[in-house]
């Protein structure tokens, strides 16, 4: 029997009956495939679920992504190569779902705004 592991999935399968892998279609010895057009499938997908969910269900996601920064996973063989790592990628999904701060210089500065419309009124009374 001619059995092999996949090197992009990792599941054995039969050379003699299956040219490539019957799970990701992979033939061994060929590049590996563009991981490019599963990134922009995933990012699409990542769009879609946070356009219906909650905003309960999003702190919820983000306090699992928040744990996962904790425990990153293992690095992709050639990560060294690659500039982007996968905590600089779980830190930008966290902030596309993580709501904007509240700008306090632009309620601060209302605050002392009306302060100072309030006195200068007080002022004109007089």
């Amino acid at each position: 029997m001619s059995y092999l592991h996949c090197p992009a999935c990792g599941r054995a399968f039969n050379v003699a009956r299956e040219p490539a892998c019957p799970s990701c279609r992979v033939r061994p010895g060929a590049p590996p495939p563009d991981p490019t057009d599963d990134v922009v499938t995933a990012a699409e997908q990542l769009a879609r679920a946070i356009a219906r969910a909650t905003p309960a269900q999003l702190a919820a996601a983000e306090s699992q992504l928040a744990d996962c920064d904790a425990r990153p996973a293992l690095p992709a063989p050639d990560a060294a190569t690659v500039s982007p790592s996968p905590l600089n990628v779980l830190r930008a999904i966290r902030t596309a779902i993580a709501p904007p701060p509240a700008p306090v210089h632009v309620v601060l500065l209302a605050t002392v705004a009306l302060a100072l419309m309030r006195s200068a009124r007080g002022l004109w009374r007089r």
